[in-house]
């Protein structure tokens, strides 16, 4: 199984990244501060929510990270049967 591992380096370079970009969050939350709210547009709405999406059938995938100590329990996966032939014509076979 895959293991996932990051560096000192790798770590510091992120930290340095996130931290930049909450200052340029703070700069410009900063200057819109001083700046009156903008006009709502006022376009009628509905007021019905949309339909929800159809279903999508998920794929369990393994995950790339290991947590020692952990187990996880994969769902029983299911399959569907496709039946070629008509199961009534058998039946005297079968008795």
């Amino acid at each position: 199984m895959d293991q996932q591992v990051v560096t000192v380096d790798q770590f510091t370079a992120a930290m340095a990244s996130i931290q930049e970009a909450l200052a340029s969050l703070r700069q410009e939350i900063g200057g819109q501060q001083g700046r009156p709210p903008a006009v709502q547009d006022e376009t009628p709405y509905d007021s019905h929510p949309p339909p929800p999406p159809p279903p999508v059938p998920s794929v369990h995938q393994a995950s790339p990270y290991v947590l020692h100590g952990h187990s996880e329990i994969a769902p029983p996966a299911v399959a569907q049967a496709v039946v070629a032939d008509d199961t009534h014509a058998r039946m005297d076979r079968i008795e």
